[in-house]
Formats: structure tokens, C-alpha cells, sequence
């Protein structure tokens, strides 16, 4: 009886052994899928970035204080900006639009460790400067920071290409 009570308590062990084992292999294998979409997402965006024709399309505001969803979108094509930028509180005098306004210092940076992209800008608006800095995560989602007379504003959304 003892015998068989060890037997079993060894074959009961042996099962939970290969269970974790199975377990773990599998969220092994699920990471490592998760990196290949992220991988394969990040060389997209990175030739997105290089066809020098995108557009950022805004799915939400932040201002420092308030998030709100907001469509805002701006095109960059070769070294022109055109589109607009909605800011949280909107009215026709705050909107900042671009009609072709042409791009100055263009600056683009790909970290492959990080598998992030970011670029930044400068633009005018009328008599308005403005800094731009998109960085774009791993998963696709971008972040778009706009500078002007000491006000920042961020949008949040992704990148496409135009």
C-alpha cells in the first residue's frame, strides 16, 4: 500500500513538473511573438518616417492638466507641413493651421534597442514659432509635443503613411 501510495504521489509529481514546463514554454513563445509584431511594427513606422510623406492623426489632447479626444491632424510631405492642431479648449481663433508651411531643421533618430523612432521640427504659423517632437512607441502609438511661447501641448495618436 505504501508502495503504491509513492507511486502515485511520484507520478502526480512528475505531471506537475511537465505542466509548469508546458505553462512556461508557451508564455515563451507568446513574448516572443509579441516581439515580432512590435518589431514588425517599428520597421513600418521607420519607413513611414523615411518616405518623407506621413501624416499624424490625433486621437486625444493633453495639455498637463486635461485629456480630451481630439481628431486633429497634421501631413508632413519632403519638407512642408499643412493640416491643423486643436487644442482642449477649441475655438476657431485657437486652432493652429498649416497650409504648406515649409519645415526647418528636420531631424530624425531610430533607437533599434528601444525600437522607438522620434523626430522634431520647427514651423511657423503666421508670426507663430513652433517645435515639434513626435516620438513613436513600439506598438505604433505616437506622441506628438507641440512648443510655442512657452506653452506645451501633446497629442497623443499614431502615424500613417500619406
Amino acid at each position: 500500500m505504501k508502495n503504491l501510495f509513492n507511486e502515485s504521489l511520484k507520478s502526480i509529481s512528475l505531471v506537475f513538473i511537465i505542466l509548469i514546463f508546458s505553462i512556461s514554454g508557451m508564455t515563451a513563445q507568446t513574448h516572443k511573438g509579441d516581439n515580432s509584431t512590435l518589431e514588425k511594427t517599428y520597421e513600418r513606422n521607420k519607413t513611414i518616417i523615411e518616405s518623407n510623406s506621413y501624416e499624424f492623426r490625433s486621437l486625444m489632447v493633453y495639455d498637463g492638466s486635461h485629456r480630451k479626444k481630439n481628431y486633429s491632424k497634421v501631413s508632413i510631405i519632403k519638407n512642408k507641413l499643412s493640416g491643423s492642431l486643436i487644442p482642449i479648449k477649441s475655438s476657431k481663433s485657437s486652432v493652429v493651421s498649416f497650409e504648406k508651411d515649409r519645415i526647418k531643421n528636420y531631424k530624425v533618430q531610430t533607437n533599434d534597442e528601444n525600437q522607438s523612432v522620434e523626430l522634431s521640427f520647427d514651423a511657423t504659423s503666421g508670426e507663430l514659432s513652433f517645435q515639434f517632437n513626435i516620438r513613436i512607441m513600439p506598438n505604433g502609438k505616437a506622441f506628438l509635443k507641440v512648443y510655442s511661447l512657452n506653452e506645451e501641448i501633446e497629442y497623443i495618436g499614431t502615424i500613417v503613411r500619406k
